[in-house]
């Protein structure tokens, strides 16, 4: 109750502030993780591992992101997300300062996949949860607002640690990003803040008054929501989407310099990709708004899918950018969508276990995918057939996006 009288005693519906620190929170840690393309290449030359073993740190980071969320999923559903976030922020921030000091392949697994991936496994569930049960008519657009920060943050943290490593070396770069994190992350989690309406009381909104009958009092329960097709086939859906997305994410800026580009421009292609996704994100959860969940996902993925088909073709840097531009909406989608599709078709009174149960299994599918995409590009000296099977994954999310069901509204 102390949160929600602190939270009383703002002018402005406290709300936006919970959406600011949550996009704060996002730019930050999903800017530094997605810039592990950035120290891709440099490790590899320091240490000469194999793709697929570099890939597998990064993937085990994804694997534990979504499998933690399934705990602090159900934290935050009870105790609130100010200070899952400040313990993971913590984390997140102690495992960049670690890689600074990485010799052996066992560090890398343990600073950065370990610690990070911990650190990582705050952030997704708890805060779109959280502003998920603060709006309800213009829920999509601030889950977007706030999804949108992990576009912003690629796009302000790839140039950015490219520009670092440039200037004074891969290890020191580690060591700022570590610092940044651990300061503005657990300074941004103090704002963190339950809403009323889960105690029960009434509370008005932007979208108009916002009481008890706005939490759905028929919300279908944990151990109901597991025993349905829904929950597993969306589950098998964002599986796909999730080894899709982040193949791509990985392995896009060794695939650009492998073609013959320099670091630079292929960082801006990462960087592109982060800029459009920002912008996408925001227009998903309007379009969210106004035509579901359903409609939505099934866009983004077709608009994956024909990126994906263009990238097959690729050799020329424009041509690398027109895909960037098809593969960012696709991208995007997925992570706006998912936690408004959860409450629509289960409601919001386990909506943090079951958004961490469907995470977790694109968290899965993020993790395999770079490590499938590196070793078929160790045994076949390129990414053709690695891209192949990912253009397959999103026709498969597609195909099963259709048979998705929303009964809340």
């Amino acid at each position: 109750m102390d949160d929600v009288r602190s939270a009383h005693k703002f002018p402005v519906f406290y709300g936006y502030i919970i959406v600011t620190a949550a996009v704060l929170i996002m730019v930050i840690a999903w800017g530094t993780n997605y810039s592990f393309g950035i120290f891709f290449t440099p490790l590899l030359k320091e240490f000469g591992w194999s793709r697929a073993v570099t890939s597998g740190a990064f993937s085990l980071a994804m694997f534990l992101e979504g499998f933690g969320g399934l705990f602090l999923g159900r934290i935050n559903d009870r105790l609130g997300a100010r200070m899952v976030m400040t313990v993971c922020g913590l984390g997140l921030g102690t495992g960049y300062l670690l890689m600074s000091r990485v010799a052996q392949i066992w560090h890398l697994y343990v600073f950065y996949g370990l610690l990070v991936g911990l650190g990582l496994s705050g952030t997704y569930v708890t805060l779109t949860s959280t502003v998920t049960r603060w709006f309800v008519k213009r829920r999509g657009l601030m889950v977007g607002i706030v999804s949108a920060g992990m576009g912003m943050g690629t796009l302000l943290m790839s140039p950015v640690a490219n520009r670092l490593i440039q200037a004074f070396g891969w290890r020191t770069s580690y060591v700022l990003v570590g610092v940044m994190a651990i300061l503005l992350i657990v300074v941004a989690a103090q704002f963190l803040r339950n809403p009323e309406a889960e105690k029960g009381h009434g509370l008005n909104n932007w979208d108009g008054p916002l009481d008890a009958g706005a939490v759905k009092t028929d919300s279908v329960s944990f151990r109901t929501a597991i025993r349905t097709r829904q929950i597993w086939l969306l589950c098998s859906i964002l599986f796909c989407w999730g080894a899709v997305s982040l193949i791509i994410m990985v392995h896009i800026v060794p695939h650009a310099i492998e073609l013959g580009f320099s670091a630079g421009q292929a960082a801006s292609v990462l960087a592109l990709i982060g800029g459009i996704v920002f912008l996408a994100k925001i227009m998903f959860g309007i379009t969210t708004d106004m035509i579901g969940s359903k409609r939505a996902f099934i866009i983004g993925l077709i608009l994956m899918s024909t990126g994906l088909r263009w990238l097959l073709n690729t050799r020329e840097l424009w041509a690398l950018y027109l895909f960037a531009f098809f593969y960012a909406f696709g991208y995007a989608c997925g992570s706006v969508v998912m936690p408004t599709i959860v409450a629509e078709i289960f409601g919001l009174s386990s909506h943090g276990v079951l958004l961490g149960v469907v995470n977790f299994s694109a968290c899965v599918g993020a993790a395999a995918g770079p490590i499938m995409a590196g070793a078929l590009f160790d045994q076949r000296g390129d990414y053709t057939l690695a891209f192949w099977v990912t253009a397959g994954l999103s026709l498969i999310s597609l195909m099963l996006a259709l048979g998705l069901v929303s009964t809340h509204k």
